[in-house]
């Protein structure tokens, strides 16, 4: 039987150790867990995980000293075609609760949520806290489907969030996921991660979660955030869900970064949170977007303004994949200081479209067409530091020095801390 209410500590080596060969010894392929650890590559680094619950009835159980976490909804068993682990989950017609308990009132904290309709029963649904000050719910992150999309698949979705110290009251925090759409609310694990020690000291969050069906989002955001990574001062996240563009936890971030095309039919993305995350550019924050990113918001015109340059489908693509040079056209930049061209095999776009003031950093030439293409530029008129680089569409892209540094040093101008090292 899963339980319908428990609390749960981080699972050890030795406890994923015999989960494994539970599966092996009972036919089964060894699956994916469904909970987020600090080892994975979604965690910013210096948080622990203190607690931990899943629903997988094979999974180790036992009491936290301290953290803790319930869940009041019953669990389900969603279906027998898909990985083990995520057979399992919470469900709910209305709301599933997450209650998080013997919180430190001066920690800084994140939490993970695991989730996947893997019936493909159409699941919509919303994360929504609850204020101590007026005792109501609030939305953290809007309405989006309860499933990531990677090769144009529905995949996993893996969620990390702050905990602001202000939704805390007498160490607990009142999480819940809310049904939209579709037969119920789903939820497979959940995580609480405590930051013990760091000195790195600004925070930026990658948002991914959809793509283009050739783009391996799943694998490149964990390699773009390990190059953002590499500079000491910058604290990354990964979340997969590109509704968090519209969530009013961005202002927990320095800057964020877009990692993901979403497309209408399966991922749409309401005007709101892209009034949002033009609000969070205004307000002084840094934005960076990535490869694909040229083509999120489609359906919101006024993603010109944010990203610069936006996909236009009636033009040429790009050039055919291969190596080309990236040339510095603005080396007095912060940003391209000290940089110098380089060569990448990448895809070189030419589907821009855009009037918007920009400032371009670097160009390269196309083989097709014989014309100049920009490759990375500054937005301008945002009220905030927008980088927009077209690089990135597959993981060696980042194993590049040269498209890496780019990236960084894009980071470190984004976060205000270009200059100090």
């Amino acid at each position: 039987m899963c339980p319908s209410v428990g609390e749960i500590k981080s699972f050890g080596f030795v406890t994923l150790f015999f989960c494994f060969l539970f599966q092996i010894a009972c036919g089964a392929a060894p699956a994916e867990s469904t909970v987020i650890t600090s080892e994975d590559p979604h965690c910013p680094e210096g948080y622990v995980l203190t607690a931990s619950l899943t629903t997988h009835p094979n999974s180790s159980r036992s009491s936290a000293e301290s953290e803790r976490i319930m869940v009041d909804s019953a669990a389900a068993e969603l279906s027998k075609n898909v990985a083990v682990p995520w057979n399992y989950a919470w469900t709910s017609t209305e709301r599933i609760g997450c209650i998080f308990s013997g919180l430190d009132p001066e920690a800084d904290y994140i939490l993970g949520l695991s989730w996947w309709d893997a019936a493909e029963e159409g699941i919509v649904q919303s994360v929504q806290f609850s204020s101590p000050e007026d005792k109501g719910w609030q939305t953290a992150v809007p309405a989006a489907p309860a499933a990531a999309f990677s090769g144009d698949r529905s995949v996993p979705a893996k969620i990390l969030l702050p905990i602001p110290q202000s939704g805390v009251e007498g160490g607990i925090f009142h999480l819940s996921i809310l049904k939209e759409e579709g037969p119920h609310a789903v939820l497979q694990a959940v995580s609480l991660f405590r930051l013990k020690t760091t000195t790195r000291e600004k925070k930026i969050l990658i948002i991914t979660g959809d793509d283009y069906g050739g783009h391996d989002w799943v694998n490149t955001a964990p390699a773009l955030a390990r190059v953002l990574r590499e500079d000491p001062r910058l604290e990354v996240t990964i979340t997969e869900s590109p509704a968090m563009t519209g969530s009013p936890w961005l202002a927990f971030y320095d800057a964020v970064v877009l990692h993901f095309k979403n497309y209408d039919q399966r991922l749409l993305l309401a005007p709101s949170s892209g009034e949002a995350l033009r609000n969070y550019v205004a307000s002084g924050k840094g934005l960076l977007l990535s490869h694909f990113a040229c083509g999120a918001f489609e359906n919101w015109p006024p993603f010109e303004k944010i990203a610069g340059r936006i996909w236009n489908p009636e033009l040429r693509a790009h050039d055919p994949y291969g190596v080309f040079q990236v040339r510095m056209t603005e080396e007095k930049h912060l940003i391209t200081q000290g940089l110098t061209d380089f060569q990448i095999q990448d895809e070189l776009y030419t589907c821009l479209d855009g009037q918007h003031e920009i400032t371009v950093l670097c160009d390269a030439l196309s083989v097709v067409d014989e014309k100049v293409y920009p490759i990375a530029f500054i937005v301008e008129n945002t009220e905030g530091r927008v980088f927009h680089c077209l690089l990135g569409h597959d993981t060696q892209v980042y194993d590049n020095e040269d498209a890496a540094a780019l990236y960084r040093r894009a980071a470190l101008w984004a976060v205000g801390l270009i200059g100090e090292e």
